[in-house]
Protein backbone atom coordinates (compact mmCIF):
# COMPACT_ATOMS: atom_id res chain seq x y z
CA UNK A 1 0.00 0.00 0.00
CA UNK A 2 1.24 3.47 -0.93
CA UNK A 3 -0.54 6.51 0.53
CA UNK A 4 0.35 10.19 0.17
CA UNK A 5 0.01 11.62 3.68
CA UNK A 6 1.21 15.14 2.83
CA UNK A 7 2.97 16.81 -0.09
CA UNK A 8 5.81 14.50 -1.22
CA UNK A 9 5.43 12.47 2.01
CA UNK A 10 4.20 8.88 1.58
CA UNK A 11 3.23 6.01 3.88
CA UNK A 12 4.42 2.59 2.70
CA UNK A 13 2.78 -0.39 4.36
CA UNK A 14 5.43 -3.13 4.52
CA UNK A 15 4.25 -6.69 5.40
CA UNK A 16 5.43 -8.47 8.54
CA UNK A 17 5.02 -12.25 8.00
CA UNK A 18 4.33 -14.23 11.21
CA UNK A 19 4.10 -11.00 13.21
CA UNK A 20 0.99 -9.92 15.16
CA UNK A 21 1.25 -6.33 13.88
CA UNK A 22 0.90 -7.61 10.26
CA UNK A 23 2.75 -4.61 8.78
CA UNK A 24 5.08 -1.70 9.52
CA UNK A 25 4.66 1.82 8.21
CA UNK A 26 7.71 3.12 6.38
CA UNK A 27 7.51 6.81 5.47
CA UNK A 28 9.25 8.30 2.43
CA UNK A 29 9.93 11.97 1.73
CA UNK A 30 10.73 12.43 -1.97
CA UNK A 31 13.20 15.29 -2.17
CA UNK A 32 16.30 16.79 -3.78
CA UNK A 33 19.20 16.36 -3.40
CA UNK A 34 18.48 13.49 -0.96
CA UNK A 35 15.37 11.57 -0.01
CA UNK A 36 14.41 10.50 3.50
CA UNK A 37 12.93 7.13 4.50
CA UNK A 38 11.75 6.64 8.08
CA UNK A 39 11.86 3.04 9.39
CA UNK A 40 11.84 -0.22 7.43
CA UNK A 41 10.48 -3.62 8.56
CA UNK A 42 11.54 -7.08 9.69
CA UNK A 43 14.21 -8.70 7.51
CA UNK A 44 12.14 -10.94 5.24
CA UNK A 45 12.09 -11.44 1.44
CA UNK A 46 8.47 -10.26 1.34
CA UNK A 47 9.24 -7.08 3.24
CA UNK A 48 12.32 -6.28 1.19
CA UNK A 49 10.52 -6.80 -2.12
CA UNK A 50 7.61 -4.61 -1.02
CA UNK A 51 9.78 -1.75 0.22
CA UNK A 52 12.03 -1.74 -2.85
CA UNK A 53 9.03 -1.87 -5.20
CA UNK A 54 7.24 1.01 -3.50
CA UNK A 55 10.42 3.12 -3.42
CA UNK A 56 10.91 2.40 -7.12
CA UNK A 57 7.35 3.59 -7.79
CA UNK A 58 8.36 6.88 -6.17
CA UNK A 59 11.55 7.02 -8.31
CA UNK A 60 13.66 7.02 -5.17
CA UNK A 61 17.36 6.39 -5.81
CA UNK A 62 18.77 4.63 -2.72
CA UNK A 63 22.26 6.00 -3.37
CA UNK A 64 20.96 9.45 -2.48
CA UNK A 65 18.61 8.42 0.31
CA UNK A 66 18.91 8.82 4.07
CA UNK A 67 17.20 6.49 6.54
CA UNK A 68 15.99 7.55 9.98
CA UNK A 69 15.28 4.68 12.39
CA UNK A 70 13.01 5.48 15.32
CA UNK A 71 14.31 2.57 17.41
CA UNK A 72 16.32 -0.63 17.24
CA UNK A 73 13.57 -3.23 16.98
CA UNK A 74 13.59 -5.70 14.12
CA UNK A 75 10.27 -4.55 12.66
CA UNK A 76 11.70 -1.04 12.17
CA UNK A 77 15.43 -1.59 11.66
CA UNK A 78 15.41 -5.09 10.18
CA UNK A 79 15.81 -4.36 6.45
CA UNK A 80 18.72 -1.94 6.88
CA UNK A 81 21.39 -4.69 6.42
CA UNK A 82 19.84 -5.52 3.02
CA UNK A 83 20.24 -1.90 1.92
CA UNK A 84 23.84 -1.22 3.03
CA UNK A 85 25.28 -1.90 -0.40
CA UNK A 86 23.16 0.86 -1.93
CA UNK A 87 25.15 3.59 -0.20
CA UNK A 88 22.45 4.73 2.21
CA UNK A 89 23.00 6.90 5.29
CA UNK A 90 21.38 5.91 8.59
CA UNK A 91 20.36 8.24 11.43
CA UNK A 92 19.51 6.97 14.94
CA UNK A 93 19.64 8.22 18.52
CA UNK A 94 22.91 7.61 20.35
CA UNK A 95 21.32 5.17 22.79
CA UNK A 96 19.94 3.01 19.98
CA UNK A 97 23.28 3.12 18.12
CA UNK A 98 25.01 1.89 21.28
CA UNK A 99 22.57 -1.03 21.48
CA UNK A 100 23.19 -1.81 17.82
CA UNK A 101 26.98 -1.78 18.17
CA UNK A 102 26.98 -3.84 21.36
CA UNK A 103 26.12 -6.93 19.34
CA UNK A 104 23.40 -9.49 20.16
CA UNK A 105 21.77 -7.53 23.01
CA UNK A 106 19.28 -10.34 23.59
CA UNK A 107 21.97 -12.55 25.15
CA UNK A 108 22.32 -10.19 28.12
CA UNK A 109 18.55 -9.71 28.15
CA UNK A 110 17.90 -13.46 28.33
CA UNK A 111 20.51 -13.83 31.07
CA UNK A 112 18.76 -11.11 33.04
CA UNK A 113 15.40 -12.78 32.42
CA UNK A 114 16.65 -15.84 34.29
CA UNK A 115 15.96 -13.87 37.48
CA UNK A 116 12.29 -13.50 36.52
CA UNK A 117 11.49 -17.15 37.14
CA UNK A 118 12.18 -18.47 33.63
CA UNK A 119 13.02 -22.15 33.18
CA UNK A 120 16.06 -23.30 31.18
CA UNK A 121 13.75 -24.57 28.42
CA UNK A 122 11.97 -21.21 28.24
CA UNK A 123 15.32 -19.44 27.91
CA UNK A 124 16.45 -21.76 25.11
CA UNK A 125 13.24 -21.22 23.15
CA UNK A 126 13.57 -17.47 23.63
CA UNK A 127 17.13 -17.50 22.35
CA UNK A 128 15.91 -19.26 19.19
CA UNK A 129 13.16 -16.67 18.78
CA UNK A 130 15.56 -13.72 19.07
CA UNK A 131 18.11 -15.21 16.70
CA UNK A 132 15.43 -15.66 14.06
CA UNK A 133 14.26 -12.07 14.49
CA UNK A 134 17.45 -10.03 14.81
CA UNK A 135 19.59 -11.34 11.97
CA UNK A 136 22.15 -8.56 11.97
CA UNK A 137 25.90 -8.80 12.36
CA UNK A 138 27.47 -5.51 13.56
CA UNK A 139 30.68 -6.58 11.79
CA UNK A 140 28.95 -5.76 8.48
CA UNK A 141 30.30 -2.26 9.01
CA UNK A 142 27.11 -0.24 8.89
CA UNK A 143 27.91 3.44 9.38
CA UNK A 144 25.38 5.28 11.51
CA UNK A 145 25.05 8.97 12.33
CA UNK A 146 23.89 9.96 15.79
CA UNK A 147 21.11 12.51 16.06
CA UNK A 148 20.34 14.24 19.35
CA UNK A 149 17.37 15.92 20.95
CA UNK A 150 16.63 19.13 19.04
CA UNK A 151 18.63 18.23 15.92
CA UNK A 152 16.88 19.10 12.66
CA UNK A 153 16.62 17.00 9.49
CA UNK A 154 15.48 19.08 6.49
CA UNK A 155 14.03 17.64 3.28
CA UNK A 156 11.92 19.34 0.60
CA UNK A 157 10.43 22.04 2.81
CA UNK A 158 10.05 19.80 5.84
CA UNK A 159 12.14 20.54 8.94
CA UNK A 160 11.91 17.53 11.25
CA UNK A 161 13.01 18.12 14.82
CA UNK A 162 14.37 15.09 16.69
CA UNK A 163 12.46 14.38 19.90
CA UNK A 164 13.64 11.73 22.37
CA UNK A 165 10.71 9.65 23.64
CA UNK A 166 12.16 6.88 25.85
CA UNK A 167 9.82 4.18 27.08
CA UNK A 168 9.17 1.64 24.34
CA UNK A 169 12.97 1.48 24.03
CA UNK A 170 15.55 3.48 26.00
CA UNK A 171 16.51 5.65 23.02
CA UNK A 172 13.27 5.79 21.03
CA UNK A 173 13.11 8.96 18.95
CA UNK A 174 10.29 10.69 17.06
CA UNK A 175 10.39 13.35 14.33
CA UNK A 176 8.26 16.45 14.84
CA UNK A 177 7.48 18.82 11.98
CA UNK A 178 5.84 21.81 13.70
CA UNK A 179 5.05 23.90 10.60
CA UNK A 180 2.98 21.11 9.06
CA UNK A 181 1.81 19.71 12.39
CA UNK A 182 3.28 16.24 11.82
CA UNK A 183 4.63 13.75 14.34
CA UNK A 184 6.32 10.62 12.97
CA UNK A 185 6.39 8.51 16.09
CA UNK A 186 7.45 4.90 15.47
CA UNK A 187 6.03 2.77 18.29
CA UNK A 188 5.71 5.60 20.79
CA UNK A 189 2.04 6.21 20.00
CA UNK A 190 -0.16 3.79 18.03
CA UNK A 191 -3.83 4.17 17.02
CA UNK A 192 -5.19 0.70 17.80
CA UNK A 193 -2.59 -1.02 19.98
CA UNK A 194 -0.94 -0.01 23.26
CA UNK A 195 2.86 -0.07 22.71
CA UNK A 196 4.53 -2.55 25.04
CA UNK A 197 6.96 -1.20 27.61
CA UNK A 198 9.60 -3.60 28.88
CA UNK A 199 12.47 -3.74 31.33
CA UNK A 200 15.90 -4.34 29.77
CA UNK A 201 18.12 -4.49 32.88
CA UNK A 202 18.34 -3.49 36.55
CA UNK A 203 18.64 0.14 35.47
CA UNK A 204 15.90 2.61 34.64
CA UNK A 205 12.16 2.94 35.04
CA UNK A 206 10.79 2.59 31.49
CA UNK A 207 7.09 2.91 32.33
CA UNK A 208 7.70 6.23 34.09
CA UNK A 209 9.83 7.29 31.11
CA UNK A 210 6.95 6.39 28.81
CA UNK A 211 4.44 8.42 30.85
CA UNK A 212 6.80 11.42 30.71
CA UNK A 213 7.27 10.97 26.94
CA UNK A 214 3.51 10.78 26.40
CA UNK A 215 3.11 14.09 28.25
CA UNK A 216 5.72 15.63 25.93
CA UNK A 217 3.73 14.38 22.95
CA UNK A 218 0.64 16.29 24.08
CA UNK A 219 2.73 19.44 24.54
CA UNK A 220 3.90 19.22 20.91
CA UNK A 221 0.27 19.55 19.76
CA UNK A 222 0.62 17.57 16.51
CA UNK A 223 -2.23 17.81 14.01
CA UNK A 224 -1.43 14.43 12.44
CA UNK A 225 0.28 11.43 14.03
CA UNK A 226 2.19 9.11 11.67
CA UNK A 227 2.60 5.86 13.65
CA UNK A 228 4.85 2.87 13.05
CA UNK A 229 1.82 0.60 12.69
CA UNK A 230 -1.75 1.32 11.66
CA UNK A 231 -3.48 4.33 10.17
CA UNK A 232 -2.43 7.96 10.34
CA UNK A 233 -4.60 9.65 12.97
CA UNK A 234 -5.43 12.89 14.74
CA UNK A 235 -6.31 13.91 18.31
CA UNK A 236 -3.09 12.77 19.99
CA UNK A 237 -4.20 13.96 23.47
CA UNK A 238 -7.21 11.61 23.45
CA UNK A 239 -5.04 8.65 22.45
CA UNK A 240 -2.43 9.54 25.07
CA UNK A 241 -5.16 9.57 27.73
CA UNK A 242 -6.41 6.14 26.61
CA UNK A 243 -2.93 4.60 26.69
CA UNK A 244 -2.08 6.14 30.06
CA UNK A 245 -5.33 4.87 31.60
CA UNK A 246 -4.73 1.37 30.16
CA UNK A 247 -1.26 1.16 31.72
CA UNK A 248 -2.52 2.49 35.05
CA UNK A 249 -5.27 -0.15 35.21
CA UNK A 250 -2.81 -2.97 34.52
CA UNK A 251 -0.42 -1.60 37.14
CA UNK A 252 -3.29 -1.54 39.65
CA UNK A 253 -4.14 -5.18 38.82
CA UNK A 254 -0.54 -6.29 39.38
CA UNK A 255 -0.33 -4.26 42.59
CA UNK A 256 -3.42 -6.04 43.92
CA UNK A 257 -2.02 -9.47 42.99
CA UNK A 258 1.43 -9.11 44.57
CA UNK A 259 -0.04 -7.38 47.63
CA UNK A 260 -2.01 -10.55 48.38
CA UNK A 261 0.81 -13.01 47.63
CA UNK A 262 4.54 -12.55 46.91
CA UNK A 263 5.36 -13.79 43.42
CA UNK A 264 7.92 -13.89 40.61
CA UNK A 265 7.52 -11.73 37.48
CA UNK A 266 6.58 -14.87 35.51
CA UNK A 267 3.76 -15.64 37.93
CA UNK A 268 2.62 -12.01 38.00
CA UNK A 269 2.50 -11.98 34.20
CA UNK A 270 0.21 -15.01 34.25
CA UNK A 271 -2.34 -12.95 36.18
CA UNK A 272 -2.75 -10.53 33.26
CA UNK A 273 -1.77 -12.83 30.40
CA UNK A 274 -3.43 -12.46 27.03
CA UNK A 275 -5.23 -15.59 25.84
CA UNK A 276 -3.44 -15.14 22.51
CA UNK A 277 -0.27 -16.66 23.99
CA UNK A 278 -1.97 -20.03 24.37
CA UNK A 279 -3.19 -20.34 20.77
CA UNK A 280 0.05 -19.52 18.90
CA UNK A 281 1.21 -22.79 17.36
CA UNK A 282 4.80 -21.79 16.52
CA UNK A 283 6.86 -22.63 19.61
CA UNK A 284 9.43 -19.87 19.15
CA UNK A 285 6.87 -17.19 18.26
CA UNK A 286 4.94 -18.19 21.36
CA UNK A 287 8.14 -17.95 23.43
CA UNK A 288 8.78 -14.46 22.09
CA UNK A 289 5.24 -13.33 22.90
CA UNK A 290 5.48 -14.76 26.38
CA UNK A 291 8.75 -12.93 26.91
CA UNK A 292 7.11 -9.64 25.91
CA UNK A 293 4.37 -10.23 28.46
CA UNK A 294 6.82 -10.97 31.28
CA UNK A 295 9.17 -8.13 30.31
CA UNK A 296 6.23 -5.71 30.34
CA UNK A 297 5.07 -7.08 33.69
CA UNK A 298 8.58 -6.35 34.96
CA UNK A 299 8.12 -2.74 33.82
CA UNK A 300 4.98 -2.48 35.95
CA UNK A 301 6.70 -4.11 38.92
CA UNK A 302 9.68 -1.76 38.56
CA UNK A 303 7.34 1.24 38.38
CA UNK A 304 5.44 0.16 41.50
CA UNK A 305 8.62 -0.69 43.40
CA UNK A 306 10.26 2.65 42.59
CA UNK A 307 7.05 4.35 43.75
CA UNK A 308 7.44 2.50 47.10
CA UNK A 309 4.14 0.64 46.67
CA UNK A 310 5.72 -2.84 46.67
CA UNK A 311 9.09 -4.31 47.60
CA UNK A 312 11.56 -6.53 45.78
CA UNK A 313 13.62 -9.35 47.23
CA UNK A 314 15.88 -12.03 45.76
CA UNK A 315 15.45 -15.69 46.68
CA UNK A 316 17.95 -18.16 45.16
CA UNK A 317 18.67 -15.76 42.32
CA UNK A 318 15.00 -15.18 41.49
CA UNK A 319 13.20 -11.86 41.94
CA UNK A 320 10.18 -11.89 44.26
CA UNK A 321 7.79 -8.97 44.58
CA UNK A 322 5.38 -8.49 47.46
CA UNK A 323 3.58 -6.06 49.72
CA UNK A 324 5.56 -3.19 51.20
Amino acid sequence: MLEEVARHLYRIEVPLPRHPMKSTNSYAVVAQPRNLVIDTATRTPEGLACLLNRLAELDIDLSRTDFFITHYHSDHFGLIPELIGHGIRVFMSGTEIDRLRSGPFWEALIAYAQSWGYSAEDSQNLDHAFRGTYRFDPSLGLETTEVREGDTLSYDGYSFSCVLTPGHTPGHMCLHEPEHGLLVCGDHLLPNVVPFIQVWSDAGNPLKDHFDSLARTVALQPKQVLPGHGRVFRNAPARVEQITRWHQKRAEKILAAVSKEPMTPVKAAARIRSKTTHVIEDLFVRAFHRFIEVAETMAYLRYLERDNLIQQSVVSGTLIFGAK
